[in-house]
């Protein structure tokens, strides 16, 4: 914030929530923060309501009879049904009115209610009741906001009302409602003025329903009315140039120069300015932009609440923001020196969850500019986008049996370092014998050469399961022929199982609580820390050979029977792959200036907090694969007699690590103004309503491997800034 600035903060900067907010004033704590709620149905009878901010929310049907509402924000709200019966409706610090401006008041029930500072512009008010309620102190523009066929208008029966409703008396029961300030000279010379005694039926043609998707009803002939005599209007000092818009003009070239030849559009009738000292007005309505206003233009003024050429006191123009959360003013260099006057500038939320999604209603880079009754809504962002899961490790795949004496089982393969080891084998197997001179004895021996199995790969264990081995005696049996055998050759023993890989941890909140802005300013959010891997299973180890045979004898033909080879290990189950980090909701924020000065001047200004969008959920960590089995050795069913001693089963692969879930995404920031880049600075008073940050994300599911681990937990996301002004 620069030197000098004074800001008074309507609300604290923390969000209460409904439930801690209950009871009495003295133990609320502060004021009621919950823009965008579902309020619907809510007893807020007798209440205090100091400057609370439930713009945009949920209240229909909610009861604040007797209710006390010093300040409050109902802009945008919808409160369809709801009952202000004997409430008190006041203004709050630096004179700014309740505000109901955008809200659905259809079928609100006002009766009794004692409204010293409302402002009910742009408000639907179909099937509303105020009867006999004094309206002095409010406004509602000059425009009825109801559907023109309807059969249920507004109930102003018995009201005290100001200048401003003279020109809607066909739109409302006015019955014994009392104009005492004013009177109206219609075009036909006629008069209206003092106490309705029953509702007043215009000349046909006098006034019309307004045109499809328009608000209100218009004079019949004119695109806006005169404001009675007695309203209250603005003074400016004369200015070279005046151009006029309106809503229902026409992009022309040539267009503003009066009230009969109105421009259309806010940007191209700023565009008509010749010099910055152009002052381009606003006709009362709505101005729904499909791009930013950036005129370019220099120090000019843009004006709004405007009734032909009359720029009525209290009335504001309402100026609807490009969808997309693109801003509605989106001013530079060139723009310096601007002053926006009462209007109404209402941001848009993104269309979608993406990363980094942010909503801005108005951003200033490297501009000077003045507020003069301006209010500005910031809009709501969007929840994270939704994130990826991990994905569950590959099982192990079975070794290969052996085959024969020479041909052991391969091991399973493995795509993540956890092959199983290869079967042994017998290599040669031989018998001979001789009679050496002088002949009296026979001499004989056996030989065999063996490779026990191979070690499986270790995955991630680090460690090397172990190929079964044959040790030398149980290697060979070597007979006299034809004497017969004694003692048969032994197996190996089974291969060793590959060890259990180790489970991931889940993912960190990420610390970011803000996001960042760019020179430009364009925001980005944090995410939160993935999970991680689980770590693969450990291959089985080979099994080993059997033994050998051998006879041999000086009197008869030698023989070797080989032992069977051994089967392959199974390789290990693969570990899972991790659950993705949340992503940040998104921000909302209502202006950003970067670089740039925001004065405030003239009437009160003020800006309105949304909530910033949830964080997304992590993403779910997964099991790990399973560890497959050893594959057989080669068996012989009768041994020494077809073969040698059966090969020995590879060993059966480990199982995978299960992966961690990713952290819940931060919600995103709430901010109204957002100081960036060198030099920015607000000056003046400027009233604040904070908004609100969303929830964080939730954590990720663990993944969990049976028979082996649970990945560690992850964090939950955490909740964004809420602040009224924050520097980045």
């Amino acid at each position: 914030m620069g030197n000098g600035t004074s800001v008074w903060h309507i609300a604290g900067a923390a969000a209460l929530a409904l439930g801690a907010w209950a009871g009495s004033p003295a133990a609320q704590g502060g004021p009621l923060i919950c823009p965008g709620c579902d309020l619907s149905g809510q007893d807020f009878s007798g209440r205090t309501l100091e400057a609370p901010n439930l713009a945009g929310a949920d209240l229909d049907g909610a009861n604040f009879s007797g209710a006390v509402i010093t300040g409050g924000n109902f802009i945008g709200a919808s409160l369809s049904g709801a009952t202000f019966r004997d409430a008190t409706i006041q203004a709050g610090a630096e004179g700014v009115p309740t505000l109901f401006q955008n809200a659905d008041l259809t079928g609100a029930d006002f009766t009794g209610t004692t409204i010293t500072a409302g402002d009910f512009q742009y408000s639907t008010l179909n099937c509303s009741n105020f009867p006999g309620v004094v309206l002095t102190e409010a406004v509602f523009g000059p425009v009825v906001a109801m559907d023109a066929d309807t059969a249920c208008t507004a109930d102003f029966t018995n009201t005290t009302l100001s200048c401003e409703f003279a020109h809607r008396v066909d739109a409302i029961d006015l019955t014994g409602a009392d104009l005492p300030d004013c009177s109206v000279t219609l075009d036909d010379g006629s008069v209206l003025e003092g106490v309705f005694d029953e509702a007043v039926a215009l000349p046909e043609g006098r006034y019309e329903a307004a045109p499809d998707g328009a608000e209100g009803f218009a004079k019949a002939g004119s695109s806006a009315f005169v404001p009675p005599k007695g309203t209250a209007l603005r003074t400016y000092a004369a200015v070279a140039q005046t151009v006029y818009v309106s809503s229902e003009g026409t992009d022309a070239a040539g267009c503003g120069s009066d009230i009969s030849n109105y421009c259309k559009t806010i940007a191209y009738g700023a565009d008509q300015c010749t010099s910055a000292d152009c002052l381009v007005t606003l006709q009362y309505g709505t101005y729904a932009l499909a791009a930013p206003v950036a005129p370019g233009k220099g120090a000019i003024t843009i004006s709004g609440g405007y009734v032909g050429d009359k720029p009525v006191s209290n009335y504001q123009s309402r100026v609807q923001a490009p969808a997309d959360g693109v801003p509605a003013f989106d001013l530079t260099a060139q723009d310096s020196g601007i002053v926006l006057q009462n209007l109404l500038v209402v941001g848009s939320s993104p269309s979608a969850p993406r990363v980094s999604a942010h909503s801005i209603a108005l951003r200033a880079s490297g501009a000077a500019l003045t507020f003069d009754g301006v209010n500005l809504v910031a809009a709501a962002g969007t929840t994270g986008p939704a994130v990826g899961d991990g994905t569950a490790g590959a099982d192990g795949v079975t070794g290969s049996p052996g085959t024969g004496p020479g041909s052991p089982g391969a091991g399973g393969p493995s795509s993540c370092g956890a092959a199983g080891g290869t079967g042994g084998q017998t290599i040669s197997a031989t018998a001979s014998s001789h009679l050496p001179f002088p002949w009296v004895e026979c001499k004989y021996e056996c030989h065999v050469q063996w490779r026990n199995g191979g070690s499986g790969g270790a995955g991630g264990t680090g460690t090397n399961a172990s190929g079964s081995s044959l040790s030398k005696a149980d290697s060979l049996a070597c007979y006299a022929c034809p004497s017969g055998r004694g003692g048969l050759p032994k197996s190996a023993a089974t291969g060793t199982k590959g060890g259990n890989g180790s489970c991931g941890a889940g993912g960190a909140a990420a610390t970011d609580t803000t996001g960042s802005f760019d020179a430009n300013g364009v925001w980005t959010g944090s995410a939160a820390g993935a999970g991680t891997n689980g770590l693969a299973g450990g291959g089985g180890g080979g099994g080993g050979p059997g033994g050998s045979c051998g006879y041999a004898n000086c009197l008869c033909s030698s023989s070797a029977y080989s032992g069977g080879a051994g089967g392959g290990g199974g390789s290990g189950g693969c570990g899972a792959t991790p659950g993705s980090g949340g992503q940040m909701g998104g921000a909302s924020f209502g202006i950003v200036l970067v670089g740039a000065q925001l004065s405030l001047a003239g009437g009160p200004s003020v800006v309105t907090g949304a909530r910033s969008g949830d964080g997304s959920p992590g993403g779910a960590g997964q099991k790990g694969g399973a560890g497959s089995s050893g594959g057989a050795g080669k068996s012989y069913s009768d041994i020494c007699n077809d073969g040698g001693a059966s090969g020995a089963r590879g060993g059966a692969g480990g199982i995978g690590g299960a992966s961690g879930a990713g952290a819940g995404g931060n919600s995103g920031p709430s901010v109204n103004i957002v100081l960036t880049g060198s030099g920015s600075s607000v000056t003046g008073t400027l009233t604040h309503y904070v908004g609100a940050a969303g929830a964080g994300g939730s954590k990720g599911t663990a993944g969990a491997s049976a028979s082996n681990c649970t990945a560690e937990d992850a964090a939950d996301g955490i909740e964004g800034i809420a602040e009224t002004t924050h520097t980045y």
